[in-house]
């Protein structure tokens, strides 16, 4: 296990040496993704004032400021903010361009599906505008269920059954298929780093072979309800946000959902899967279809987010350090990890 350091103390010559393995590996742009309830339209307002008011559609005032309020709101608590995005590129140097990937964060099957459309776009227009090709890197970042977006991801890009049902699911949500795959053949050109922080396991991941996957979660002992008050054991949301959890959505998206359960053989409303998760103490791993893990890093590290000295109630009790770690789900955005995170990922992805 790797304990993080808040306080981060590194030289300007190990942050240029970091930079210098991001180039070397020719990582060209960084994608930070936000998970779910941060983005810019969490309880689905935005999108059901667009399919009510048609003179609303494409007009993105309104996305932008539910957006601009949970920064203002959170801050970097489980939330990537411009500002950290900004000092993340700046620390880089090198060139390397890092952008925000934001969406509606809405927590069901659906959602994030339409998530994975818009990120397969993104990413074709920045690899054409950056010219960006064959063997070199892009670097996607996710945070909790952005780490469900990329497993979509990859599942289109191996173009399996599971792909073929997928598409059929995007036309039923009036998306352009069409488009959609021109974008993924784009994608496929270049190599992807996929890094997940805190993301339940949930959807399986694609046999897709131009890419490779990190998966981080703060960890400090086996997870047991009876510490989640203190945060004692960790990420409590990483271990219990999973199968089962997805919110009460409008009939369309129920039906829509209900197609994607089998499909992505997740259930996403389960009281019965809730309780299994809740039962679980130790942290599962990233699969394959099949149920086969999937070959990567797999980093258990303590973000020191617990309360190193509590006295006897505070043990038990402390309201106030559970729901300000959120369970324990919100250090890894933390911009103060900014430069820890850099170095992680040289060190892990690029020595």
């Amino acid at each position: 296990m790797i304990k993080a350091k808040i306080n981060n103390t590194y030289s300007s010559k190990e942050l240029t040496e970091m930079g210098v393995k991001f180039k070397n590996a020719d990582v060209r742009c960084v994608f930070f993704a936000h998970g779910t309830f941060a983005g810019d339209s969490p309880l689905g307002v935005a999108e059901a004032l667009e399919s009510t008011f048609s003179e609303l559609q494409g007009m993105d005032g309104l996305k932008v400021a539910i957006k601009k309020n949970i920064d203002h709101t959170f801050k970097d608590l489980g939330n990537y903010t411009q500002g950290y995005i900004d000092e993340f590129e700046n620390q880089l140097g090198q060139g390397i361009q890092c952008l925000p990937f934001i969406w509606t964060s809405e927590n069901h099957h659906a959602a994030r599906l339409k998530a994975t459309v818009k990120l397969a776009k993104e990413l074709a227009e920045i690899i054409k505008n950056k010219n960006i090709t064959k063997n070199q890197r892009v670097l996607l970042c996710g945070h909790s269920h952005a780490g469900q977006v990329f497993a979509l991801l990859t599942l289109l890009l191996e173009n399996s059954e599971t792909a073929e049902k997928l598409l059929d699911v995007i036309e039923q949500l009036a998306l352009d298929k069409a488009q959609l795959l021109k974008d993924l053949i784009r994608v496929k050109t270049v190599f992807l780093d996929i890094v997940t922080f805190g993301t339940p396991v949930r959807y399986a991941w694609g046999r897709y072979t131009n890419y490779r996957l990190l998966d981080i979660i703060n960890h400090r002992s086996a997870i047991d309800i009876r510490g989640l008050l203190t945060t004692r054991d960790g990420d409590y949301v990483q271990q219990w946000g999973a199968e089962g959890t997805d919110i009460v959505t409008t009939e369309f998206y129920r039906s829509i959902n209900q197609q994607l359960d089998v499909i992505l053989n997740d259930k996403g409303q389960s009281l019965t899967a809730i309780k299994k998760n809740v039962k679980r103490k130790v942290c599962t791993q990233p699969h394959y279809e099949d149920g086969t893990l999937v070959k990567c890093e797999h980093l258990l590290i303590d973000y020191l987010d617990n309360d190193p000295n509590p006295n006897w109630f505070e043990k038990y009790f402390n309201v106030s350090q559970s729901v300000g770690t959120l369970f324990g789900h919100g250090a890894y955005t933390r911009i103060d990890f900014k430069q820890f995170t850099g170095m992680l990922l040289a060190k892990t992805l690029y020595s």
